[in-house]
């Protein structure tokens, strides 16, 4: 989209945006983890440029091709990454303004509808996306998306978002952003995250241990628990690996308020606040290595001679940064710095991409089976 052309100061000015995208557009070029990179400019449509040339526009030199100030709307701008070749395969990462320069009043009533749509194809071909914002100084022309008396105008210096997409499949996603996109926003979304083959295990404990502590006797079990559960309440560990979510979703706090213990036929309840990373010490033992993190469950009550137990974390909600850098006005930047013309709904439209209830980050059975000798 061509909003962002007055990220790109020029007379020996750098903005915060050129030196950001600068980093990772280097990043992205040399870097042995990936094997082949294609760099595009998108305006009317979607042209593939050399990385020297894309590297020299983004440090102020030179402009696009057959500029058109208003470009493609939001919603067309992702129908046009996801319908890429192998989009299914790869990690697209998309810079943008998100601000829909070609939209007319009525379109962009339907703005949420219309992300949806575009982006049915995150859901069709089971992608996740990364949304990260960060702010910079803008110069020349804003054209707002909506405006009641506002028009287009010159700004100098006035402080602008702009945001950063990281799509495709979970696991490719999570490791571009672990391993090439390090220096990310603070301020970030994701929607569709779903990691099916998750490695986790469970570890029944002999002897009752205080709270937070793990016991080591025996070799991890299978993800089932045989146990006398009617002496009594019983106490086992599972043993997570997380290290492929994002790092938020990884946080204690984080978990302890989201995990969700599915217990059909049993009064089985989480141990409050036990959700946490493992210690050093416990990562050094051979039968831990492979994992993460730890969470315990307490089962107090069995009906039934054998059932499941679905220990899931939900997709997260959208953060509240969301809300806060939306706005229903965005004619004078100066008077609502850094926001988006309904940021809200283009966020939610992409989540809603995924059906009414978007799938759990992970999902892992536990089958309990009582002892009868």
């Amino acid at each position: 989209m061509p909003g962002f052309m007055g990220f790109l100061a020029k007379q020996g000015l750098r903005t915060e945006f050129q030196i950001r995208i600068g980093q990772l557009l280097n990043e992205v070029h040399s870097s042995p983890q990936i094997e082949q990179a294609a760099f595009y400019e998108i305006n009317d449509l979607a042209r593939a440029v050399p990385f020297d040339t894309l590297r020299s526009r983004i440090n102020g030199v030179g402009r696009l091709k057959k500029y058109n100030r208003t470009g493609l709307g939001v919603a067309q701008t992702f129908q046009t990454v996801l319908s890429q070749p192998n989009a299914d395969k790869v990690v697209s990462v998309l810079v943008t303004d998100l601000t829909d320069h070609s939209a007319s009043k009525l379109n962009l009533a339907a703005l949420e509808d219309d992300v949806t749509s575009a982006m049915a194809g995150l859901r069709k071909q089971r992608l996740s996306a990364s949304v990260y914002t960060d702010s910079s100084r803008f110069y020349g022309d804003f054209t707002p998306a909506y405006h009641k008396s506002g028009r287009r105008q010159q700004l100098s210096g006035t402080v602008l978002p702009y945001y950063i997409w990281v799509i495709g499949p979970p696991a490719l996603v999570a490791r571009f952003n672990r391993e090439i996109f390090r220096d990310r926003p603070a301020r970030q979304a994701h929607v569709g995250l779903s990691f099916p083959n998750l490695a986790y295990a469970v570890r029944l404990q002999s002897v009752m241990k205080p709270e937070g502590q793990m016991s080591y006797a025996g070799a991890p079990t299978q993800p089932a628990v045989k146990a006398d559960f009617g002496q009594g309440k019983r106490e086992f560990a599972v043993a997570l690996d997380l290290s492929g979510l994002p790092p938020e979703l990884q946080e204690p706090a984080v978990l302890n308020a989201q995990l969700i213990l599915d217990k059909p036929g049993t009064t089985a309840e989480l141990v409050a606040g036990s959700a946490r990373r493992l210690t050093e010490a416990e990562h050094g033992n051979s039968a831990l290595e492979a994992y993460s993190h730890v969470v315990r469950v307490r089962v107090t009550g069995v009906s039934a001679a054998q059932t499941t137990l679905t220990l899931r974390l939900p997709a997260p909600p959208l953060p509240a940064w969301v809300a806060a850098q939306s706005t229903l006005d965005d004619a004078i930047p100066t008077r609502h710095p850094a926001r988006t013309y309904h940021l809200d709904w283009i966020l939610s439209g992409a989540r809603k991409a995924y059906g009414a209830t978007p799938p759990p980050v992970f999902s892992l059975p536990i089958h309990l089976v009582k002892k009868t000798d």
